[in-house]
Formats: C-alpha cells, structure tokens, sequence
C-alpha cells in the first residue's frame, strides 16, 4: 500500500510534466542560461582551504606575513650535466667538472649575460649571495669561480688545470668552499699525488647555475595562481628561453631549470586536457544516441548535461562556493556526468519499456516515471545524502565540494532524469512516422557522429568557461545541431507520408531491454552457493586493502613525468636526496634582546642536531654534514659581531658599543643586541668592499621587527613531506623543545608573545593526513545516510541493509585496485570513495526496487530477477558502457590527474554495475522468502491457467504477464 502510495503521488507530478514539457523546457533553457551568465560576475575568487584549521596553520599563515618579501629580485636555479648523463650517474663516468664542460656553459652564461643585462632585455640583477659567498652578476656557478681562479681563465685550460683551482676553491679552509653545496650529493674527492705535491680531484656528475633577475622587469605580464603561489607566466616563459640558451648547442653539456614553469605547466596542461575532456563527453552523447538508436537522444542528453552544467555553475556561485577549486571544477563535474548520463538512460529506456509493452507514446512517460518513480528518487537522495557527509569533515574543501556534488546530483535527477526522457518522447511524437527507408545511411552516421563531437565540445564549455558555454548552446547545440535537423526531418516525415512511402513508427534501441542480461542475472543467483563464498574472499581482499593505499602528494600525480618541470623535480631526488623537502620551525616573537634569549634558541638548534645525528628523525645536511638551517636572528647577531664593516655601521648609527666581553660572539647587553636588529631589519648587513653581505629585503626574511618586538624561526629543514613517520617524529620533538624553550624563557623573566610549531613541511604532512582522513571518515556517515534513506523508502531493514552490501564492495574494491596499480591517495584521489558510494547505492537501488515491483505477485523469485536483469540490468550495463567508454578516453589524456582520475572513475562504474548484477541478486534471495503451498499454487495458476507447468527457471516463463504490467495497463485504461 506504501508503495502505491508512492506511484499514485509521483504520477500526478509525471503527468504535470507530461502535460507542460514545452513550456517546463523553455523556462528550464532560459534559467539554465542566465545562470551560466551570471555565475562568473558573482562567484567568489580564490580556492577554498584544504586544512582544517588550528594552531599550526595560524602560525604558518602568521609566518608568511611576517616575513612576506618585499624585494622584485628573485632567483633560479639550473641542473648543468653532462650531455650523456643517465638516470643513475657515475661521477667517475659523467663528470661535468671538465675543462670542456665548464667551458662551454661559461660562453653560453656569457652570452647570457650579455643580451639581459642592459638595454630593453634588462631583466638580470648583481646581487652578493651569502650561501656562495660570491657576487653574481646575473648567473654564476662553478665555471665562473673556475675562470677567475685560473690566470688565463678557462679559455685555454685543460683538465689537470680545472681539477687544481677545483682543490683551491673547495677546500675546508677556503672562503669558497660554499661552492660545495652547489653540487651534487654524488660527488666524489680523492686525494692524488701530482708534480707539484698533492691535491683533491673533485669528479660531480652535476653543478647548479644560479640565476638572479628581477621580477619587475615583466611588470604587467600575464600572472596566475600556479604551482607554488602566484606565476609570472612571462617571466617563466623568459627562463624557458634562458634555458635554451644556457644548454646552446649541448655538446658537452645539458641544462635543466629546477621547477623553474609551474604555472606555464599547468596552464598548458590544462589546455592539453580540455580536447580529451571534450571527445569523452562527446563519446558520451554518442553513445547514448547509438545505443537508444536515436539521434535525438544524443542531443537532448547534450542539452540536458549543458542546461545541468550551466545552473550547477550559477547554483553554486550564488551560495558563495569558491567554483575555482579543482574539486568542484573538475571532479563534481566528472560525476554529474556519470550521474546525469545513468538517469537519463533509466528514464529514457523504461519509458521505451511501456512502449513496447503496447501504450502509446503519449502515456508511455507518465507510467514509465511511476514505475521508475522510487528507484530513481531513492539513488539520487542516497547519492546525494554520500556527498554531503563530506560536510562533517571541516575542512572548507571538503564541504564544499560535498555541497556542490549534491546541487549537481540533484540537478541531473530533476533534469536529465525527470524532464529529458519526456523531452525525448515529446519529439519523437512531434516528428510522427518515418520512412522505413531514410537512405544514405553512411552519411547520416558520420553526421551524427560529428554533431556529438560539436556537441561534447558544447557541454565542455558549459564547464569550463560557462561565458562561452551559454552562447554557443543557445546558437550551436539548440540552433544547428538541433532546431535545424528537427525542421528538415519533420519535413522530411511530412514529405514522405504525402507521398505515400512506407512508413513506421517502431520503438527502436536497447534501453528497453537486454535479455542476456537478465540470462547472466538469473544464472549466477541460481548458483549462488559458489557465487556468495568467492564474493566473501574478494570483500575480505578489498577490506585488507582499504587500509594498506598511501597517502602521497606527488607533483607527478598532478603534472606529466615528461615535463621538464617533473624531469626537474627527478634531478632534485639524484643529486639533492629530495624533491619534496620542507621546513619545520619553532616560531618565536616577542623581546629577544637578551643575549641569553639568543643562546636560548640555539640550543634548540643543538639538540635537532644531536637528535638527528642519534637517528631519532633525519634532517637535511649540507655537503659537510652539518645541519642545514637557513639564516635568523641568531646567526645575523653573530654575523654582525663577526664582521667589522658591519660592527662599524651599528655603532655609528645607533651608538652602541657592542662589546663582547666573554668572547662567544654575542654582544653583552640587551641595548646592543636591540640596536642590531633594529639597524640591520632598516639598513641591511654590510661587508667588506662594500659587498652587502645581507640586503635589508633579505634580513627581513629571517628578522622581524616592530617597535619592542622582534620574531624569528628556529628552523631545519626535512628531506620529505610525504615521508610521515619522519615528519611527525620532527614535530613532536620540536613540540618537546617548545616546551623547554618556554621554560627557558620563563627563567629569564621572558614572557613570548607567540611561540609555536609549524613548518611547510608539518603543513603539508597535516593537511595531506587530514584531507585523506576527513574523505575516509566520511564513509560511515555516508553509508549510515544512505541506508536511512533506503530503509525509509523500502519499508524493509532487510532490504535496505541488502542494499548497502554492494556500496561497500564498491569502495573495497576501488581501493583494492588502487593498491594493485600503485595509485597513492591524494587531493584528487582521496574523493573516489564519495563518488564510489554514490555510484554504488544508484547502481543497487535501481536493481532491488526493480525486483521487488517484478516479484509482486510473482510464484518464484527467479522469473522476476530475470526480468529485472533484462529490464534495469540492461539500463544499468547501457549507461555503465556509456560512462566507462567516455571516462577511458579521459584516461589517455596528458595530465595525470585527469588520466588517474578517468581510470578509477571508470574502475569504479565496472565494479559498481558488476556489484549490481553478479551480487545482489544472490543477496536479495537470501532476504526474499521463496513461496510455498497454497498461496504458490494459486499464483501459478493465476498464471497458466492450467494450461501448462510453472517452470521458474525457464526463460519463457519470465516473458508471461505479471502482475506490474497489469497494474500499468489499468492504470492506462483509466487515464484514456
């Protein structure tokens, strides 16, 4: 009784529809529209957070801010190799310290130099580098220290003359012994006895040119928010051309930019994905339309997906939703696709279904749409329940993609599920019977096929850039992929009937039934005492690996392993040790003026020290082993007490004597070590020559100062962010020191305005863990909505819990396949599993609200799983087909998070259809009771008519009539 319930209140709703489908459509077209128009005007800028908050993301920002660079000049950094350099070099076999080598890329650096350092071209800037402890003048590296040691230069230099200055130059006690840490960690010394003595010959199998050039001379260039913050995309477009020039011909050596175009990279692999985008929409719509055998299938599901795309964008942009985030941009729209694609097939081929049964076209939506009524309410409100769960993660990312997947399920329900399928039947009544023989039949296919690559196009750009998107849907797909063949085949039709051709009116296309099918359905729940124990190993399989998939941020998930910008990243790993390093600090604000305060704070940096070497965690190193932290406040006191020019220009500007009275290098007074900070966060750190050891720009990095107050960072540096025992054991150590810092303070009457924890690569362990974490912990709440919603419509725990089987399959079994190939959990992969769930309950509500209507009044259990499997088993593998075909060519695209993305997209809808069909129908019979006795004997009867024997296994009896199709005939009947 519930359920006719149902049927009677949806199908006034159907009947409405049926009655209003020209002027529904319209309003639907010009709201769809607008939306697409206004949706860039108001939509917020910017992408929303991927943290979910706390103390050291607010120190992190504060960091940021204090610290913020105020100077145009910035740097780059080149790998120079040899020519036939190999992954794994042998510096005794790839050597780039060679007369040749250092030669040829100092002529090429030369020529650099020459055409950017003056002139329009100027863009190259001298600065002192403190690391180096060298001037560059635009580019410097090895070569030019090389040259100038050399009393000729490296014009005439052989070998043996390179590897002496090399012994000079990097030896312990040198001055330039810094150039040591521009190369690679596999370089190789070995002491060699010559004419003259002995001396180190230093072999590497790469050096780094450094680049230093300013920002401003690109002023006004294009800029966007790429890779790692805001890019010039004219400045990297000028390092690309400074990288060709610096590699010149390449005979001896070969140079590679260290990530020096992340936004260019982006950007052109965004452009190289669009066409791939585009064709698997296309694909799509293709489908559709070849699989429902009608043209006007393909187009209307265009239409539907553009009008869903355009007010799914408007939607969201009104709530405030920042639709920049690759979420909501990329992957919300990969399922409403799915999404959208799966209801339009349901609706349009049960529709097909009543037309076969014998209704006219005219009642064959309402009737169809009630019999579909649940099933389809059901999936979307499920579906839509999974993706909101995501909102109780609490990180802004999260949530709001959440929210934004269920405005685009709810809009493919509404629109491609409800109103498209009547729109289909509106126009196949409107165009009449066609002629039996419509003629060149290859020329229409070809048109067909290339009207849906128009038209993929056209949904793409309802996507992407809905600005565009609008305009050209109302003139391309409405007017000429549309309106146009709609005039000429009603025409056509008119023409034909006139003339007395033979004429048809056949309801034509698969999404009216599949029979093998229902054959396969009906086989495996027979059997299901092997089926049921096999799927039990492989949910066990699947738990197991749903705990074992990593998470991991890696630029190749996200950029193509055959850019130079990833091959960079490669180089960092073999000459550095790491392509994904980060710092982690104690940040301390306050009065630091007190000298002990200094000693205080180094000490921290002692005990990282010692720890690291103990093996509690591992920090970077330089190339001496020491512990590799940047500048701060301590270090410049030092510098400063240790550099006479510098000492001088504090005295005279402030008056301070800057005594050292106890001889450790650090003045004796608060009074001193306050003029210091003062002088050089305003003035910089001079040095000898007039050489400004330290810019102000550059202290600023390192020292704040406002007013009394003055704030560092006690800082290391850890080889990865992804390596997450490493990063935690870091960051529980430096919360450890934290604490003894405060307690250090306290004893000198210091009280900190700000001391906490944070670090790039504490941030980004954090946010990576926390963002995967939020996804999984989503889960249960997504399958505890979901069977609320299933248990509400279905009446039945049993049935409802029967349901949720196949969902969590699902997810086992995504996640099994990512262990399987190597994919690792990420931003972009981490929402697989919403996805799975819904996709999962669509997939196996549609199936046990299908059986459940064919048993009724049915003797056995296997005629009416027959009949599901031929009906909605068939709908699901069409729609099933459609989605996997377009997600596969989305797969082959160049960048891998849209590839990685259309791979486990369309894993998913196989695992999920498979689930439906090969599973749940052995699960259903468990919780379905088989009839006996009289009540079974009397159905059969009602059946056969004593006519013949009731076999329930025999295909034919799955073709008898049955109760639901009597209810729809009467149902008929009383409508005319």
């Amino acid at each position: 009784m519930s359920e006719n319930r149902h049927e009677a209140r949806g199908y006034r709703v159907f009947e409405w529809i049926n009655r209003n489908i020209k002027g529904l459509s319209v309003a639907l077209i010009v709201g769809a529209v607008a939306l697409g128009v206004i949706a860039p005007m108001v939509a917020s800028e910017g992408q929303p957070e991927f943290d979910s908050g706390g103390e050291i993301y607010d120190t992190h920002d504060l960091v940021e801010d204090r610290f913020e660079s105020d100077s145009p000049i910035r740097g780059a950094a080149f790998f120079v190799e040899t020519d036939d350099v190999t992954a794994t070099p042998d510096p005794r076999v790839h050597d780039v310290l060679t007369a040749d080598a250092l030669r040829e890329f100092k002529a090429n650096a030369d020529a650099v130099r020459a055409e950017y350092s003056s002139g329009d071209n100027a863009a190259l800037v001298k600065v002192f580098d403190n690391d180096l402890g060298a001037e560059i003048d635009g580019i410097y590296s090895i070569a030019d220290a090389v040259d100038a040691a050399l009393p000729d230069g490296l014009a005439n230099a052989t070998d043996r003359d390179v590897k002496a200055a090399l012994s000079d130059l990097l030896a312990d006690t040198a001055p330039t012994a810094g150039l040591r840490f521009t190369l690679s960690r596999l370089t190789t010394r070995d002491l060699q006895t010559v004419e003259t003595g002995s001396i180190e010959v230093w072999r590497s199998p790469a050096f780094i040119a450094e680049v230093r050039y300013a920002i401003d001379a690109f002023e006004g260039g294009e800029e966007v928010d790429g890779f790692d913050g805001i890019s010039n995309l004219d400045a990297e477009r000028w390092l690309r051309d400074v990288q060709l020039q610096l590699r010149g011909d390449g005979n001896e050596t070969s140079v590679l930019g260290i990530a020096i175009d992340g936004g260019l990279v982006d950007s052109e692999q965004s452009e190289q994905a669009a066409p791939f985008i585009f064709l698997a929409v296309a694909l799509i719509v293709l489908l559709v339309g070849a699989l429902l055998r009608s043209y006007w299938a393909a187009m209307l599901a265009a239409i539907g997906l553009s009008i869903v795309m355009m007010s799914y964008n408007g939607i969201n942009a009104l709530m405030g939703l920042k639709i920049e985030s690759p979420l909501i941009v990329f992957v919300a729209p990969i399922a409403l696709i799915s999404f959208g694609v799966d209801f339009f097939i349901h609706g349009a081929g049960r529709a097909r279904e009543v037309q076969v049964e014998g209704y006219p076209r005219e009642r064959a939506y309402p009737l169809g749409a009630t019999a579909l009524f649940i099933a389809l309410l059901l999936a979307a409100a499920s579906s839509v329940a999974a993706f909101l769960s995501n909102a109780t993660s609490g990180i802004e990312a999260i949530t709001q993609f959440g929210i934004a997947a269920a405005v685009s399920i709810t809009l493919s329900y509404l629109i491609l599920g409800l109103v498209s399928p009547r729109q289909l039947l509106a126009v196949e009544e409107a165009l009449g019977p066609r002629p039996e023989d419509h003629g060149l039949h290859v020329l229409r296919r070809l048109g067909f096929v290339g009207a849906s690559i128009v038209a993929g196009m056209v949904v793409t750009l309802t996507i992407v850039m809905p600005a565009i998107g609008a305009p050209l849907f109302i003139v391309v797909l409405l007017g000429l992929l549309f309106g146009l063949p709609y005039w000429f085949t009603k025409r056509r039709n008119a023409k034909a009937a006139a003339a007395g051709k033979p004429m048809t009116d056949e309801v034509k296309g698969a999404g009216h039934g599949f029979k093998a099918a229902g054959s396969v359905v009906h086989f495996l729940a027979r059997w299901r005492v092997f089926t049921l124990p096999v799927v039990g190993v492989l949910a066990l399989v699947g738990l197991w690996a749903f705990f074992q998939v990593e998470s991991q941020f890696e630029i190749k998930d996200f950029f193509s392993s055959r850019t130079d910008f990833v091959k960079s990243l490669d180089k960092l790993e073999t000459h550095l040790g790491s392509s994904a390093s980060g710092n982690a600090y104690v940040y301390v604000e306050g009065d630091l003026t007190d000298p002990e305060a200094i000693t205080a704070m180094e000490a921290t940096l002692a005990d990282l020290d010692v720890a690291d070497e103990a093996g509690a965690f591992e920090l970077m190193r330089d190339f001496n082993g020491d512990l590799d932290h940047p500048p701060n406040a301590m270090s410049l006191v030092r510098l400063v007490m240790a550099t006479p020019e510098a000492r001088d220009a504090v005295s005279a500007a402030t008056g301070a004597s800057l005594t050292d009275g106890d001889g450790d290098g650090l003045p004796d007074s608060s009074v001193d070590v306050d003029a210091i900070y003062d002088h050089i966060h305003a003035n910089g750190v001079p040095g000898p020559d007039g050489v400004m050891l330290f810019r102000a720009d550059q202290v600023r990095r390192s020292l704040y100062v406002s007013g009394d107050t003055q704030g560092t960072l006690v800082e290391v540096m850890v080889p990865s962010v992804v390596d997450d025992p490493n990063v935690l054991a870091v960051r529980a150590f430096l919360d450890e020191e934290r604490e003894d810092l405060a307690a250090s303070f306290a004893a000198l009457g210091i009280t900190p305005e700000v001391l906490s924890v944070s670090g790039a690569g504490i941030v980004s362990q954090a946010g990576l863990s926390g963002f995967t974490e939020a996804m999984q912990l989503s889960l249960p709440v997504a399958i505890a909505l979901t069977f609320i919603l299933a248990l509400l419509v279905m009446r039945s725990w049993l049935y409802a819990l029967i349901t949720m089987i196949p969902i969590v399959l699902v997810v086992f079994w995504i996640y099994a396949f990512m262990l399987l190939v190597d994919y690792k959990i990420n931003v972009i992969t981490a929402t697989i599993a919403a996805i799975a769930i819904g996709v999962g309950i669509d997939y196996a509500t549609h199936f046990t609200v299908r059986f459940r209507e064919e048993h009724r009044g049915e003797p056995s259990r296997f005629p009416a799983l027959r009949r599901a499997g031929r009906g909605t088993g068939g709908a699901l593998a069409l729609s099933a087909l459609t989605s996997m075909t377009g997600f596969l060519v989305m797969a082959t695209a160049p960048m891998p998070m849209f590839a990685t993305f259309g791979v486990l997209t369309a894993v998913m809808i196989l695992f999920a259809l498979l689930v439906s069909l090969l599973v749940l129908p052995s699960l259903l019979l468990l919780v379905t009771p088989s009839l006996k006795g009289e009540e079974r004997a009397r159905l059969e009867e009602s059946i056969t008519k004593g006519e013949f024997t009731y076999d329930p296994h025999a295909p034919e009896t799955a073709e008898l009539r049955h109760p639901a199709e009597e209810e729809r005939e009467e149902r008929g009947r009383d409508d005319d």
